[in-house]
């Protein structure tokens, strides 16, 4: 593996990356806080950059090895810097800050501070723009400012090990910026709604917007968007968190083909038919378990139900006391997550429906032994190299999850609240259940667990192969000339 060029390109993201630490540096100038914790970061990440990119290899060999190295050293080295400065200003002890920061950058939204309203503005900030930067990957922003070394394909697929999508665009930069431009066009729109139609202070919608669109879950009040009273702002929030939780390709499509044509898109209609089905069944369990009347149970599903399966994870009920078939429901939708190529997190909608096709197939089969079922998804038949990704992901998932709730269980956490806490950070989550639940938060999570949870987090993000990868003998032996 050529390190040298994963030095220079790692180096570049990170220059960038002191970058955007300057506008909460510049926020708490501007508001007379505390301003020396974003300094010092931003210098430190600044300085971390130069020396990386000035001892590394612009012309180097690059293949995929590189671009799984590039995005797993990246990830973990911007974790840490994005919790720096709430252990620099003395916020947060040095575990609590790399838990939170990890959280902010992977769009988990869990969090360490038992009450976020009392928190300098500037730091709130951060929080926001972490999620923000996270949210469709800092690899698809770096490159769009990518040298011709390297091949910004492999590097998605290192980030990401979702199903494969058809090309909408010849050349990936370009769909790499027309998707960028949507994401910030998408933000802008939404501040601009919360602000005049939610009658949201202009910084809450700021940062509401940047942690709505990421589908990250960080909040600037404590009550969340319920503080503000306005059911407009309830609305314009579950209408993004929708439309965060859909691939973003199909958002080109629609740019170049027409509404239509993105409508064909299987994994959106079932993306769409399972959200449907869980604001029914869950209202339908608040009326008849829950004493709500379907005025009030309609709203409160709605709101949570999209929460929870677009793993934004806004707070807009106290759904550890639902009835057990609503709770119940929500969990299932918290591992299903959104699509494929969204900023959400979760299984991802397509790999379930692919996986249900296999299951389908492979029964057809078993009555008919000569039938040849193929699973088909769009019209598109879908290739045996991605059915066998989609089976070995959910194996792998499913196991992770079992071993780290088991790590929690062995630390000291019941068992449920163990289970809870796994699934709101390996799918991004960001609520648990029990006391770590909508009233609660991960502060009294010990070391240990706070460790296990942010490597969570991190696999979670990377969807758990790239992480994975590196821990194969395989790749870190020489290449060979054949």
């Amino acid at each position: 593996m050529d390190i040298a060029v994963v030095r220079y390109l790692a180096g570049k993201l990170f220059v960038a990356y002191a970058g955007t630490m300057l506008i909460p540096f510049t926020a708490a100038l501007i508001l007379r806080e505390p301003a020396f914790a974003f300094a010092v970061t931003a210098f430190f990440t600044f300085a971390l950059g130069g020396v990386l990119t000035l001892t590394g290899n612009a012309e180097g060999r690059w293949g995929t090895r590189e671009s799984f190295a590039m995005v797993t050293f990246t990830w973990l080295t911007a974790g840490f810097l994005a919790g720096v400065p709430f252990w620099l200003g003395g916020i947060a002890s040095f575990e609590n800050a790399m838990f939170e920061g990890v959280s902010g950058l992977t769009c988990t939204g869990a969090t360490i501070f038992s009450s976020v309203e009392n928190l300098p503005r500037s730091v709130l900030l951060w929080r926001s723009l972490t999620h923000y930067l996270g949210g469709l990957g800092i690899i698809v922003f770096f490159v769009l400012f990518m040298p011709k070394t390297g091949s910004p394909a492999n590097l998605l697929r290192a980030e990401t090990s979702g199903p494969e999508k058809t090309k909408v665009m010849p050349r990936f930069k370009d769909a790499a910026l027309i998707i960028w431009w949507i994401y910030l066009a998408f933000t802008l729109t939404e501040i601009l709604l919360l602000k005049f139609a939610g009658r949201l202070p202009l910084f809450d919608a700021v940062n509401h917007a940047m942690s709505n669109v990421a589908t990250g879950g960080f909040q600037v009040r404590d009550a969340g968007v319920k503080a503000y009273g306005s059911a407009a702002a309830e609305i314009i929030t579950v209408v993004f968190m929708i439309l965060g939780g859909v691939n973003f390709t199909l958002y080109v499509h629609f740019l170049r083909k027409g509404v239509r044509d993105a409508l064909r898109d299987t994994e959106l209609r079932f993306y769409l038919i399972l959200l449907a089905a869980g604001w029914f069944f869950v209202a339908a369990a608040l009326v008849t378990g829950g004493g709500r009347t379907l005025q009030a149970a309609l709203p409160e599903s709605v709101f949570q139900v999209t929460a929870m399966m677009t793993t934004t994870g806004f707070t807009g009920a106290d759904y550890v006391n639902w009835p057990p078939f609503a709770v119940m429901t929500v969990i299932i939708l918290m591992f299903v997550g959104g699509c494929a190529g969204s900023t959400a997190g979760g299984l991802k909608a397509a790999r379930l429906l692919i996986l249900a096709r296999m299951c389908r197939a492979h029964l057809k089969q078993m009555v008919h032994p000569q039938l040849v079922a193929e699973v088909r998804m769009s019209g598109q038949p879908v290739s045996d190299s991605v059915q066998r990704g989609v089976f070995l992901f959910f194996t792998i998932y499913l196991g992770v999850f079992a071993a780290a709730a088991w790590l929690l269980a062995a630390v000291g956490l019941p068992p449920l609240e163990a289970a809870g806490a796994v699934l709101a950070s390996l799918g991004n989550v960001g609520m648990g259940l029990g006391t770590i639940g909508v009233a609660g938060h991960f502060a009294a999570v010990g070391a240990a667990g706070k460790l296990i949870l942010t490597v969570c987090m991190v696999l979670g993000r990377l969807e758990v192969m790239t992480l994975l990868v590196l821990m194969q003998p395989e790749f870190w032996r020489r290449r060979r000339n054949w």
